[in-house]
């Protein structure tokens, strides 16, 4: 996975997990050699099988030089090739994992590749990326791989667009989730904090990055002068100061109860972009958890949530939906319907679907 197990709990992390019921995996991961943020999360593995754990060491400024990366890839691959030498199946979070590891080692493996973002979209951004360096490291993985699962059905649909002539099988829907640990939690256990000042917090829990809307944020602050925003997550990008929206930074996944339960209202205020029309947002599955009302933007993937998220086109939209909340009449989810959403959209139904569509080809 090319993200660090340390960090905040995202699809490969919750998919690994769970895969452990089925068979003996071991866990390869990126992880920076030097990071600032180390130590902030310390997450636990929960694996049912036996299963090791490796580093791939990611060497400074390896994004911007091509001769850095040269050498990362060396460090690692020479390590790497023994070992990965003894497997069946080699499953692969993103087209970044081949800048760790030779594509001649994906020869006669069944490889999967989980394409959990929109890849080109999100690197093509980066200073350090050209598009045709994304999109060719994409195709290169694509064309290696024997299934491709896409978070989303945009994305499923944009990659089979990007890639038609190059895929050995058609992409599936493989949709994000939530874990059966956080489902069967009981947040009455959870203390409410009420707030005297009788102001209204809106909390956002997820990375902070080039998509999330402050400018739409901060006319919300200077409109409403009751409300707070709360930031709850790792910050990967510039950011706007406000008296009252209040950054707290990356916590552990199991602390997150603790902030749902004490927010009047859970945001997600991106702006539309392809990049995030590609999204299923882990976050909404958790926040239908916290049983608060929920204000996201609109697009194609937030259908699926129906009526458990109150959907905005404009900032316009967006006053009135706040304007509803302060007044009272935005409901909060009901227990019971929360419940019956979730039970079927688990991280372990997600795994039970893919290990029944590999086990028929193996």
């Amino acid at each position: 996975m090319h993200v660090d197990w340390n960090w905040i709990k995202q699809r490969p992390h919750f998919l690994f997990e769970e895969l452990t019921k089925f068979s003996s995996i071991d866990l390869f991961y990126v992880k920076k050699l030097i990071d600032i943020n180390a130590k902030k999360i310390n997450n636990p593995k929960v694996t049912y099988s036996q299963s090791d754990t490796f580093i791939l060491r990611k060497l400074p400024f390896s994004a911007r030089s091509s001769i850095v990366r040269w050498f990362e890839q060396r460090i690692n691959s020479s390590r790497l090739k023994s070992l990965l030498s003894n497997y069946q199946i080699i499953w692969i979070t993103s087209p970044i994992v081949l800048d760790f590891i030779p594509v001649s080692i994906l020869a006669n493996k069944v490889v999967i590749y989980d394409c959990m973002d929109d890849f080109t979209g999100f690197y093509s951004a980066s200073p350090f990326w050209r598009q045709k360096d994304a999109t060719e490291k994409e195709q290169t993985l694509i064309r290696n791989s024997d299934f491709i699962f896409a978070s989303s059905q945009y994305l499923k649909n944009k990659i089979s667009m990007d890639y038609r002539d190059d895929f050995k099988r058609e992409p599936l829907v493989i949709n994000n989730g939530i874990s059966t640990g956080l489902l069967e939690l009981d947040i009455s256990d959870y203390q409410y904090e009420e707030n005297k000042n009788k102001d209204f917090n809106l909390t956002y829990i997820g990375t902070v990055g080039d998509w999330f809307d402050f400018d739409l944020i901060i006319k919300v602050l200077e409109r409403y002068k009751n409300i707070n925003v709360t930031l709850i997550g790792p910050i990967d990008t510039e950011i706007a100061h406000h008296p009252r929206l209040n950054m707290l930074g990356p916590v552990e996944h199991h602390a997150l109860p603790k902030y749902g339960v004490n927010a009047d209202a859970l945001v997600m205020p991106f702006k539309l972009s392809e990049l995030i029309r590609s999204v299923d947002p882990v976050k909404i599955y958790e926040y239908i958890k916290f049983e608060k009302p929920i204000i996201a933007i609109k697009y194609e993937e937030m259908d699926k949530f129906g009526s458990f998220v109150n959907l905005y086109s404009s900032e316009i939209e967006l006053f009135g939906i706040i304007e509803e909340l302060m007044s009272g009449k935005l409901r909060k989810i009901e227990t019971k319907d929360g419940r019956a959403f979730l039970n079927s959209h688990t991280w372990e139904m997600r795994v039970k679907q893919i290990h029944e569509i590999v086990k028929a080809y193996i």
